[in-house]
């Protein structure tokens, strides 16, 4: 454990020195990480239903740190919302990060955020992760409008 602690923390720290004020796709190359295994997942808001496709949706994302730029990507998600992308700060073994996006069209509008924290020396990262949309239109007089909102906390292990 000690020297994956010491490989992320002297990557993230390199990667700072990077990149820093470089392009995402720069910052992206600097160091992705992927979910090893999930070890929690609790669903705090929305159909639980949706549960299932998140849990795959966390079995896949990759945590990607670089230049102080934090990227979130999984699979099989909105294109207009991820990757989200954001910012980490690093305070010895623990990254803190979060990321967010929105999106508008011309029923609606849509936002995802995710935001945690990586602890270096087991690598464990915790997260909570929000997702809502809703829209409205007018058709022929009459009004019609819909909303969903679905939030999950877990934590993973994660490797490179």
């Amino acid at each position: 454990m000690k020297a994956f602690r010491t490989l992320i923390v002297a990557l993230l720290g390199a990667a700072t020195l990077l990149v820093a004020g470089a392009a995402p796709a720069a910052a992206r190359a600097a160091l992705t990480l992927r979910t090893s295994q999930v070890i929690e997942l609790n669903q705090i808001a929305g159909n639980p239903s949706w549960k299932s496709r998140a849990a795959q949706r966390v079995r896949n994302a990759q945590w990607q740190f670089g230049g102080g730029q934090f990227v979130f990507h999984t699979t099989d998600v909105r294109d207009d919302l991820y990757p989200m992308s954001g910012s980490y700060t690093i305070d010895g073994d623990v990254v803190r990060f979060s990321a967010s996006r929105s999106a508008t069209y011309s029923t609606g509008s849509a936002y995802a955020e995710i935001s945690g924290r990586l602890d270096t020396s087991t690598r464990r990262l915790t997260f909570r992760w929000l997702s809502s949309f809703g829209n409205g239109a007018v058709v022929n007089g009459t009004t019609f409008a819909g909303a969903n909102s679905s939030g999950y906390t877990g934590v993973v292990t994660v490797g490179t």
